[in-house]
């Protein structure tokens, strides 16, 4: 009850005050009621404006200066405005509304600056975290191109020939590493494919165990069958920037025995010719299959005609009109370097200046193609005595291939110079029967000599030997020098 009697007291004495101001026409600031409402006031209308900044900034989102500093200021000039006149009319109290409205204002600017700070932060950040994000898809999408560039020119690559070895296969790469060491730049078409040729004919091994067939394993172990052989040419071929073909059939050997085989036709000057590697490596004739010594070139660079003696073809095939020619071939192989021990002879003093050439470079072996029409089975020993005596160093013969198309083969050892330097010289038949009679007294039965007269004349007559002997002789040097063998007689 005390408390609504005061209430009623309180209204009161504001209707007599009100009144009183009424008629008098004055007050005081400091008893002026609108400053014991004042601060309760002022919080409303400062809230109200702060509503107001709050509300004008979300209804516009596209230009925030504009919307926040109009809208608000508006509404925050309406709302101090209705209260100042529910309160009071005077000059000092619009002043005082005035003032409240002007910190209403502050307090919507800085609010607003807030706002503003704020959404350009979130601006600048979420632009920021867009531009990251383009930059990445971007670089992401750049990467991506790269690999598909470097895929694309892989695939491209391996596809063809390539001056870089990380494109090619393990094959390619052990190939082209053997094509670079041996062929030469300007090689004519035809050089390119004999060194080929003489490179797997001198390197490979036929594979017994029929285990190898493809270009990897064949040169990774040096032996392969047919299948090897001509795939390996091929290859070799083709880097080496010839046309070259795979062909399969059958072929007939020497037994009269018809199997399944593989070689190649190569295109040379425009013209295509057939090759065999295999048939031109193991060729023994009496000799281990696998001994390079019996290298030929009965398969290489011929027609269809003379192939086709003992081929069969199965598959597609050029045409090969006409052989290539056989003097070509054999001189280049001779003298091309490429084969440090193979010679070339068209007559006998060629083929004993072949065997002095041959001692002289330090060879123990000679392969000497010896390219004569007039030579048959039956002469050919005898034109290799006339060469061998004709010569300024002694050759023993291996076994010989009988003559082909006009071609002998001879596979000549020989004695290398500086042991021929260490073997005695003997220049009379008295000194000969002097170094005789010395190495039989020592106990030295088996040796050899070398009996070169100085008139060139051999003669053994007018000798006194103590010891009878026996000997074996090689004439050379047109028969004016001989070569003993000197073993106590039975």
């Amino acid at each position: 009850m005390r408390n609504v009697l005061k209430k009623k007291l309180t209204c009161l004495l504001f209707v007599i005050v009100y009144a009183f101001t009424a008629i008098t026409g004055c007050g005081d600031s400091g008893d002026n009621p609108n400053e014991i409402l004042n601060d309760s006031s002022e919080t409303t209308v400062s809230d109200v404006a702060e509503e107001s900044s709050i509300e004008g900034s979300s209804d516009k989102t596209g230009n925030t200066d504009e919307v926040t500093s109009g809208e608000s200021d508006e509404d925050g000039q309406q709302e101090s405005s209705g209260e100042s006149e529910s309160v009071n009319t005077d000059d000092s109290s619009q002043s005082e509304t005035t003032t409240i409205s002007g910190e209403s204002q502050t307090t919507k600017d800085s609010t607003t600056k807030n706002q503003e700070t704020s959404t350009t932060k979130k601006q600048e950040s979420t632009t920021t975290k867009k531009q990251e994000t383009t930059t990445k898809k971007q670089e992401a999408t750049t990467q991506k191109s790269t690999e598909q560039e470097t895929t694309t020119k892989k695939q491209t690559t391996s596809g063809g020939s390539s001056s870089s070895n990380d494109n090619l296969t393990t094959a390619e790469k052990m190939a082209k590493e053997i094509v670079d060491s041996i062929i030469k730049s300007g090689m004519s078409d035809f050089e390119k494919a004999i060194t080929i040729h003489d490179w797997l004919t001198f390197n490979l091994d036929y594979d017994y165990t029929y285990s190898h067939y493809y270009v990897e394993e064949t040169l990774r172990d040096r032996t392969c069958v047919c299948q090897g052989y001509a795939l390996t040419f091929q290859m070799m071929a083709e880097m080496a920037g010839l046309e070259a073909t795979f062909v399969s059939g059958t072929g007939t050997n020497s037994a009269g025995q018809t199997e399944s085989h593989a070689w190649n036709q190569v295109k040379i000057d425009g013209k295509w010719y057939n090759v065999d590697v295999t048939w031109d490596d193991p060729a023994n004739y009496g000799k281990d299959f696998n001994d390079h010594t019996a290298n030929r070139y009965d398969y290489f660079l011929i027609s269809d005609t003379k192939l086709e003696k003992d081929h069969t073809p199965s598959s597609d095939k050029k045409t090969c009109s006409s052989d290539y020619d056989a003097k070509t071939i054999l001189k280049y192989a001779a003298n091309s370097g490429v084969h440090e021990n193979v010679a070339y002879a068209e007559n006998v003093s060629q083929g004993a200046e072949a065997i002095k050439k041959a001692v002289e470079a330090g060879w123990t072996e000679l392969i000497l193609w010896y390219y004569d029409t007039t030579v048959t089975q039956d002469t050919m020993w005898t034109v290799l005595s006339n060469i061998i005596a004709a010569a300024p160093y002694p050759a023993d013969t291996e076994p010989s291939y009988p003559p082909s198309s006009g071609l002998t083969k001879y596979v000549l050892s020989l004695t290398s110079l500086s042991d021929w330097n260490k073997i005695p010289v003997a220049t009379t038949a008295a000194e000969l029967a002097n170094l005789i009679n010395t190495n039989f007294a020592k106990g030295i039965t088996s040796f050899d000599v070398r009996y070169e007269p100085a008139n060139g004349v051999i003669d053994f007559s007018g000798a006194n030997y103590n010891y009878a002997f026996m000997y074996y002789s090689t004439y050379y040097n047109s028969g004016k020098s001989v070569l003993l063998g000197i073993v106590p007689a039975s």
